[in-house]
């Protein structure tokens, strides 16, 4: 009544045409993946993350390694390589031109023989200046002190002044643009030339006070001081500064300056333009500064002389600072004296023994070693075989110092 036929399973695989069965593929367990996996995954990729950072760590560390070596090999060897290199200086000089090069004496001959277009409006210059003179000593006589200032060399006006008007009276020119001129000069010629004193009572601070002593006599002359300059590097600190307030407080010391620096006014402070009584008059006479120029050599040496001798200075020990004062002062005491070979080593150890700088002549030779290693000090044998100690500056330089050190 039925007809029934079998189907084929689909669990069993289909016959292809070749008659093999054909297997099924399940193509969702291949694409789908599980939580281990993953989880397998990103463990792997961690991992390998951390190992690449390690070695980049590594490889880092052994080049800074390497580069710290090189540099620390460079530094040892550097003052190995500067002193074998040769060196760059350049050998050309003057003296392979064939050409001799001209004196100071020569230059000025050629400069004044040049044709000066402006001399004659420096002349008429010079004689309006002239026309005043009667007025200058009008006001000295007052009681001021006269300042110049303005653009040119002011000597050859002061001197024509001193000539004119100052024939009758005791007058010293000081200059100033010398930079070894020095207080202690210029009282001692004051003392010695103007007022006739053959013995000097000793200090500076006493000799002073005997010429203000003198000039202030009802029957004492009156005396010019000429300085010009009176900003000179030679002049240009309180000491000196000081020295001539303290002149012109005296009412027959009248005081002649002028002065070329832009910022001359402040070395004076309120007290002081109050006891000099200055008139400031416009002196411009657009003069050459020949002679202040001809020094310019020597200022230069002497103010970098100077500037080192400070530095080092500076970097010592109180004690060794005042050991080397000692003997600056020892030496400038007996510069005059004949055949003096510096200071010896026994009296400077009794010296600063005295003074408690030192407590034994081992510790004198330890402050003295520092002063040789900078140069400041010279150690020579006499013929006696005593060692004599020696400052290689000259006095102008040296009394310089002494009076910075002792301003403060």
């Amino acid at each position: 009544m039925f007809h029934l036929e079998r189907t084929p399973s689909s669990k069993q695989g289909a016959k292809t045409p070749t008659g093999k069965a054909k297997t099924p593929t399940s193509s969702v367990s291949g694409s789908k993946e599980t939580p281990y996996r993953l989880r397998r995954k990103i463990k792997q990729k961690l991992s390998k993350m951390k190992n690449d950072e390690l070695s980049s760590e590594e490889s880092d560390s052994e080049k800074s390694s390497e580069d710290e070596e090189d540099t620390e090999a460079d530094l040892k060897n550097y003052f190995t390589i500067v002193s074998q290199s040769r060196s760059k200086t350049s050998n050309h000089m003057l003296s392979k031109l064939g050409r001799p090069m001209l004196s100071m004496e020569q230059i000025n001959q050629t400069l004044a023989q040049a044709n000066d277009s402006h001399a004659k409006p420096r002349k008429h210059l010079l004689q309006e200046h002239r026309s005043n003179f009667p007025k200058w000593i009008a006001l000295l006589m007052e009681g001021f002190n006269l300042l110049l200032y303005g653009v040119g060399s002011k000597i050859k006006l002061m001197q024509d002044f001193r000539e004119d008007f100052l024939s009758k009276y005791a007058s010293v020119t000081i200059n100033g643009f010398n930079p070894g001129v020095t207080v202690q000069e210029i009282v001692t010629t004051i003392l010695r030339q103007v007022m006739g004193e053959d013995s000097l009572v000793p200090g500076l601070t006493n000799q002073v006070e005997r010429i203000r002593e003198y000039y202030t006599q009802k029957d004492a002359d009156e005396l010019f001081l000429l300085v010009n300059n009176i900003d000179g590097s030679g002049l240009r600190n309180s000491k000196a500064q000081g020295f001539f307030a303290e002149l012109a407080r005296v009412a027959r010391i009248h005081i002649i300056a002028s002065v070329d620096h832009i910022n001359a006014s402040l070395l004076w402070d309120q007290e002081q333009l109050k006891v000099f009584s200055f008139v400031w008059i416009n002196a411009t006479t657009f003069e050459a500064y020949v002679l202040e120029s001809s020094l310019e050599p020597l200022k230069n040496n002497a103010s970098a002389t100077l500037s080192s001798l400070q530095h080092v200075f500076c970097s010592l020990t109180p004690n060794a600072k005042k050991i080397f004062l000692l003997i600056a002062r020892y030496q400038m005491e007996c510069k005059d004296s004949p055949g003096y070979i510096g200071l010896s080593f026994q009296e400077c150890y009794k010296r600063c023994r005295e003074a408690f700088l030192v407590n034994s002549d081992l510790t004198l030779r330890t402050q003295l070693t520092e002063f040789l290693d900078h140069m400041l000090l010279k150690m020579k044998k006499g013929q006696d075989g005593a060692e004599n100690l020696i400052i290689p500056l000259d006095d102008g330089t040296l009394n310089l110092f002494i009076q910075k050190q002792e301003d403060g």
